[in-house]
C-alpha cells in the first residue's frame, strides 16, 4: 500500500466517525432556531468539510513528521516545533 493510499484511508477513518458523531459530541442548543430546508444541505456540506479537515489533520499528525523533517533540515528543535505548530 502506498503512502498516498494510507493517508487517504487514515483521513476517511477519522473523518467518517467525526461526521457521524458530530451531533452527539456537540449537541444542538434547544433554544437555537431550526434551519430551513434550503439551509440544511449547506450546513451538512459544511459539517462534511469540517470532518474532512479533521481527518486530514490527523493524517498529518500520523504521517507528516518525515516531510517536515525533510523540509526543515537537520535542526531537530526546528523540526519538532514546526511539526507541532
Amino acid at each position: 500500500m502506498t503512502i498516498r493510499n494510507k493517508i487517504i484511508l487514515t483521513t476517511l477513518v477519522f473523518a467518517v466517525p467525526a461526521f457521524l458523531l458530530g451531533k452527539v459530541i456537540w449537541p444542538i442548543d434547544p433554544m437555537a432556531p431550526t434551519p430551513t430546508s434550503a439551509q440544511l444541505p449547506l450546513l451538512m456540506i459544511l459539517t462534511a468539510l469540517e470532518a474532512l479537515a479533521f481527518g486530514v489533520g490527523m493524517s498529518f499528525l500520523i504521517y507528516g513528521y518525515p516531510y517536515v523533517k525533510k523540509v526543515t533540515g537537520k535542526n531537530k528543535n526546528l523540526t519538532f516545533l514546526t511539526y507541532i505548530a
